[in-house]
C-alpha cells in the first residue's frame, strides 16, 4: 500500500472513530502535535455528541498527495430534547457538510484545517 492510501485510511479511522463510534481516544493516540488543544478538541467533541442524537459522519471523497489528505464530510443528526442552540428546535433533523485538509508525518495527524456550511452554529 502507498503512502498516500495509509494516509488515506489513517483519515477515514480519526474521522469515523472521533463521530461514530465516539472513540475520542483516537485523539490522543493520532496526534502528533504534542499540543495541549487535544484535551480541548475531545471536549467540544463529548459537548457535540451530548447535542445530538443518532448522529453519523459520512466520509466522502478522500484525496492525498505526499503527507497530506483532503476529504469531504457529511454530518446527520438529529437535535436532542433540551437543545438550545442557532442550529434549530429540539427533534429536528439537520445535516451539515464540510472540507478538511489534513497533513500526516510518521503516521500521526501535524495539523487539521476543517470548513463547514455551519456546522459551528450548534454550539451558538
Amino acid at each position: 500500500m502507498s503512502q498516500e492510501e495509509t494516509n488515506k485510511e489513517l483519515v477515514r479511522r480519526y474521522f469515523n472513530e472521533r463521530w461514530n463510534t465516539r472513540n475520542y481516544g483516537v485523539v490522543d493516540e493520532l496526534n502528533g502535535t504534542g499540543d495541549k488543544a487535544v484535551e480541548e478538541h475531545k471536549a467540544f467533541l463529548a459537548e457535540v455528541n451530548g447535542l445530538l442524537s443518532e448522529s453519523h459522519l459520512t466520509v466522502g471523497d478522500v484525496i492525498a498527495e505526499d503527507d497530506r489528505v483532503a476529504l469531504h464530510w457529511t454530518f446527520d443528526a438529529v437535535l436532542r430534547e433540551g437543545y438550545s442552540g442557532a442550529a434549530g428546535s429540539p427533534g429536528e433533523h439537520v445535516t451539515y457538510s464540510g472540507i478538511a485538509m489534513l497533513r500526516i508525518a510518521n503516521g500521526k495527524i501535524m495539523d487539521d484545517i476543517a470548513y463547514s456550511d455551519g456546522f459551528d452554529k450548534l454550539m451558538s
